[in-house]
């Protein structure tokens, strides 16, 4: 089930397109705007890290909700376009980068700095990897709706992370590292999952 169609999605949609956006409809009038909005705040991530742990949460916080309200104000404004979507997708995945690397950052000060960023780097991989196996499953005519750790989870377990990370300093260690252990395998068998899927449509048994 995706995100949206939870009941923490439609919550936070409504709150979105009720109490939010129609404060911003003077400033920001495009989709596109606040897609670019989300991203700037994306890269920014990593600098609040380094300032400290809740100021990095926020900047997670607004760079999620601004990703949220492009799509809200496309279907508002009618303006629901293929460069839309594809330019969300892309600086979706960019922002994965930026968000990861904002915990990166906060792993500067640990003796296993080295495994840290080996593991950080290889879900960022992961993360790529699943989206670009969903897109070139369906280029192919495949489908592929299935996977346990869709973006929208992915980024609320990233927010709960930068707010453990930010309400309990005294176990940062700890909190560091169990999701860091759980981010990277549930994106590891998210990827494996899809793959499988995707065989079991697309593979051609061998003539006997």
């Amino acid at each position: 089930m995706a995100l949206r169609d939870t009941g923490l999605g439609k919550n936070v949609t409504a709150f979105l397109d009720t109490r939010v956006l129609p404060l911003l409809s003077g400033v920001f009038t495009k989709p596109d705007h606040y897609t670019w909005l989300g991203f700037a705040l994306a890269v920014a991530v990593p600098f609040g890290f380094y300032v400290a742990a809740p100021l990095g949460f926020f900047l997670m916080s607004f760079s999620g909700l601004s990703d949220m309200a492009d799509g809200l104000v496309a279907k508002r404004t009618g303006r629901v376009t293929k460069w839309g979507g594809f330019l969300d997708s892309t600086l979706d995945r960019a922002s994965d980068f930026f968000f990861l690397s904002g915990f990166w950052v906060c792993f500067w000060d640990s003796r296993y700095l080295l495994l840290a960023t080996a593991l950080i780097y290889l879900t960022f991989l992961f993360t790529v990897l699943i989206s670009y196996a969903k897109a070139r499953a369906e280029a192919l005519g495949a489908t592929c709706k299935s996977g346990f750790l869709e973006r929208g989870h992915r980024t609320v377990l990233f927010l709960f992370w930068a707010l453990s990370l930010a309400c309990f300093p005294n176990s940062r260690t700890l909190i560091l590292w169990s999701f860091l252990s759980a981010v990277f395998t549930l994106t590891f068998f998210t990827l494996a999952q899809r793959m499988f899927t995707i065989w079991l449509q697309l593979h051609e048994p061998e003539e006997q």
